[in-house]
């Protein structure tokens, strides 16, 4: 190998590329120290050798001698990338062979230089691998992803901008747009103020984010931007929320409806939400949403505890029944009567679980309540009316029948008992002894059925007192009538009395002509404010024969009950033999009781 100067042989000896000379036969006859440095091996057992003998695979050898052939052959220089073992590993190295001429002009040798590229091939690797990453990225990206560089002019003005980047939906949307003007793709930009927009980001750095509504070019809807500063120029992340800003608006709209309905109504319409401690038990509830009938009650309540501003709905329950409404989930209609805080009356609620919380619809009833005491109290008088009046013509009609028999029937008897008398000398003694114990015995019956019928008992004795010498008139040998009336702690008006009289007579009178008993008893007796009346026999017990006898004294017995406001049951016994009557009657106060509270 020959030199041109020294100059140019220290250069390639200090050199960091790999030099070396080949002869024609692919022999290596000179190689500098960056050469022997890459083989682990000094320059003189390298010399002489190619190649495949200096140890590097078949394939590379084999490529490597025909790519000095060519340089031989064609006296042309070349470039070749090939993989070189080292005793350090493979390397990857770029390879220049250049033909050496001789003074004839053929190619005496061939000069190669070396350099390792391999750190350079995995920092392409690398950003080319990064750049797929980044692009895949990018195509992931719900956004529309574009990048532009400015347009300036010579005084440097942004004039206009074009596309240097775009990803897969930015494609779909735009189609091939890279190096295009984004002024000539969409002038829509200059009206809307976008341009400006894009040159402010460009010029300040500072990125913008807001919500455009865009209808120029291939676009009309909502669009949600995140505009950033990218070296000359911006990147752009754009989405198309059309749709969610008509269910927006929807929403909206269907809020304000919401919000006129419930403000239209004349109750209270509330929703709480609980408050729970550490533990998750629920310990309050707090406003959460009010119509204006509640507002106008409770004023701006939106946020405040339930228990400090209405603390009787623990006294009334109603803190307990909103918990398991949202425990359980069961929704529940109650009717309170509320008198605490600002409240004074009845109310109707009805309250639902919603979400952790309940709503409820509250109704002020006690104009209701109070109509229904009045109605209730009226419909009562006119029963009393009515109860009085049938009475009262009962008992005419029983006076005059009762003066019929003790002025007639009786007087007719006792005529003819003397007449028995004045004739008996004519008549065996057997015969009139016959004649007068018949003729007493009716007499007697007589007088009982007017006494009976007149109530003399009643006005002398009160209904107590006459109801047990009734009983013990009752009482015979086929019958034994146990009597047991405990002493009222309120004294009764007299269609009261009355009633309770008749009832308990037609009763015994059902057990001694249908019942075919031997044993009955009555009770008559007070509890709390229901005076309680029961009647039990060993009889023969309700069967179809009895019920036809007893239709029409149990129907009269039932229409006087229903007039004083009362119940009526008829069973077996609890003896297990014959039949039970049970009657309570309310009263208070010697009247009879309304059953609507105040």
């Amino acid at each position: 190998m020959t030199w041109n100067t020294a100059l140019s042989r220290l250069v390639v000896e200090k050199s960091c590329d790999a030099v070396a000379q080949w002869d024609q036969e692919c022999r290596l006859i000179y190689a500098n120290p960056a050469f022997a440095k890459r083989m682990g091996r000094g320059v003189d057992s390298l010399l002489g050798k190619t190649m495949r003998e200096l140890g590097q695979p078949e394939h590379v050898a084999t490529l490597w001698s025909k790519k000095l052939q060519v340089v031989l052959e064609t006296a042309q220089p070349i470039e070749h990338a090939f993989v070189f073992a080292t005793p350090t590993g493979d390397g990857l190295y770029q390879s220049c062979l250049v033909p050496d001429l001789a003074a004839d002009g053929t190619v005496a040798h061939v000069l190669t230089i070396d350099r390792e590229i391999t750190s350079c091939k995995k920092a392409g690797q690398k950003a080319a691998a990064l750049k797929e990453r980044l692009q895949a990225t990018l195509d992931s990206s719900l956004y529309v992803v574009q990048g532009f560089e400015a347009v300036r002019d010579e005084q440097g003005k942004i004039v206009d901008f074009t596309w240097v980047m775009l990803n897969r939906k930015g494609i779909e949307q735009n189609g091939d747009v890279l190096g295009k003007s984004l002024l000539r793709r969409n002038p829509g930009v200059i009206e809307t103020g976008l341009f400006n927009l894009f040159v402010q980001v460009t010029e300040t750095g500072a990125p913008i984010e807001r919500e455009q509504y865009y209808r120029h070019e291939q676009f009309n809807g909502w669009f949600h931007q995140i505009v950033a500063k990218m070296g000359d120029g911006f990147i752009m992340n754009t989405k198309d929320i059309t749709e969610q800003k008509k269910t927006a608006h929807s929403l909206q709209e269907n809020r304000e409806l919401l919000k006129a309905t419930i403000d239209s109504s004349a109750d209270m319409i509330q929703v709480f939400k609980a408050v729970r401690n550490e533990e998750g038990e629920i310990v309050d509830f707090v406003w959460i949403l009010n119509n204006l009938a509640s507002e106008k009650v409770y004023g701006d309540v939106i946020g405040k505890s339930l228990l400090a501003l209405n603390p009787g709905v623990v006294q009334e329950g109603i803190f307990d029944t909103f918990k398991r409404v949202v425990q359980t989930g069961q929704s529940d209609k109650s009717e309170r009567h509320y008198v605490h805080e600002q409240f004074k009356g009845w109310y109707y609620q009805s309250t639902v679980k919603l979400d952790d919380g309940v709503a409820t619809t509250t109704t002020d009833i006690s104009k209701l309540k109070k109509a229904e005491k009045e109605n209730l109290q009226l419909t009562l008088k006119q029963q009393k009316k009515l109860l009085i009046a049938v009475l009262g013509a009962q008992e005419i009609e029983r006076r005059r029948i009762s003066e019929s028999l003790h002025n007639g029937v009786a007087q007719l008897l006792y005529a003819a008992k003397l007449q028995v008398d004045d004739a008996a000398k004519d008549i065996p003694a057997e015969n009139v002894q016959k004649l007068n114990k018949l003729l007493t015995e009716a007499i007697h019956e007589t007088r009982r059925v007017s006494h009976e019928l007149a109530l003399f008992m009643l006005k002398d004795l009160g209904a107590e007192q006459a109801i047990l010498e009734m009983c013990r008139r009752f009482e015979c040998e086929s019958l034994r009538l146990e009597c047991q009336v405990a002493k009222l702690d309120l004294t009764l008006e007299p269609y009261q009395e009355l009633a309770l009289y008749r009832i308990s007579q037609e009763l015994i009178n059902n057990i001694i002509r249908h019942s075919k008993a031997t044993e009955a008893k009555l009770l008559l007796y007070q509890e709390g404010e229901l005076i309680h009346l029961k009647v039990r026999d060993n009889g023969i017990g309700m069967n179809e024969s009895s019920s036809k006898h007893r239709g029409i004294g149990l129907r009269s017995i039932k229409d006087t009950v229903k007039l004083l406001n009362g119940t009526f049951d008829i069973a077996k016994s609890p003896t297990g033999a014959g039949t039970q009557v049970t009657i309570a009657i309310p009263i208070e106060q010697g009247k009879i009781k309304c059953l609507v509270p105040d």
